[in-house]
């Protein structure tokens, strides 16, 4: 079974510190359950080479399976968290590349108030989180209505954008087993604006 996101499990995997924020103020439409395979979409076109291989069929769960996946305390009260905020589905695709693993995760909310109710508790929790790695900012500059960006380095390196647009929360990460030897950073930035372009434009197809 492929690995699914939480929150906290994000954190203890990548054990980032994000930071940046960017995006439009434009007045979008709430997204459904069926826009989120479309807006995490196919394979990045990053980084040059990387040759992705589709990893098996996509998770798209309800909060009441994502509860399944909480295998810890912090884990579980993380999905009450969400449950709370409105979480109505999650889905996520992961990628083998050549150098990298990426994964695209949208988390969909009833409104865009629950969203970001969820996107800054996971901002809160990435901050208390954070462990003695080797941690750089990355600038989120243009995705999204809110987002966060970091670069983790030392034994692995992993570069992770954290986004808000609408009713929908995304986490777009790549990572390396060693040194990515490229700019995972920015490979993976552009990776999180492709999915935030597509997020606004299903938001603002929806536009009432």
């Amino acid at each position: 079974m492929k690995r699914v996101i939480l929150p906290i499990v994000a954190v203890a995997v990548l054990t980032l510190v994000v930071a940046g924020c960017g995006g439009s103020k434009v007045k979008e439409g709430t997204l459904a359950t069926d826009d989120l395979a479309s807006v995490i979409g196919p394979a990045p076109d990053t980084p040059a080479g990387a040759s992705y291989a589709d990893t098996g069929s996509a998770t798209d769960i309800s909060p009441a399976e994502l509860r399944g996946h909480a295998t810890t305390a912090s884990d579980r009260a993380t999905v009450i968290r969400l449950e709370k905020a409105g979480l109505v589905r999650l889905y996520q695709r992961s990628f083998d590349g050549g150098s990298n693993l990426a994964d695209g995760t949208a988390y969909l909310f009833r409104t865009a108030i629950g969203a970001r109710a969820a996107y800054l508790d996971l901002q809160t929790s990435l901050k208390r989180q954070a462990a003695a790695r080797k941690l750089g900012e990355a600038s989120a500059s243009g995705i999204g209505n809110e987002a966060w960006g970091a670069h983790l380095t030392g034994s692995s390196e992993s570069a992770l954008f954290l986004f808000r647009t609408s009713n929908v929360v995304v986490v777009a990460d790549m990572s390396c087993d060693t040194d990515c030897g490229l700019d995972i950073v920015s490979a993976t930035r552009t990776y999180a604006r492709a999915i935030a372009d597509r997020v606004s434009q299903a938001a603002n197809r929806k536009k009432s």
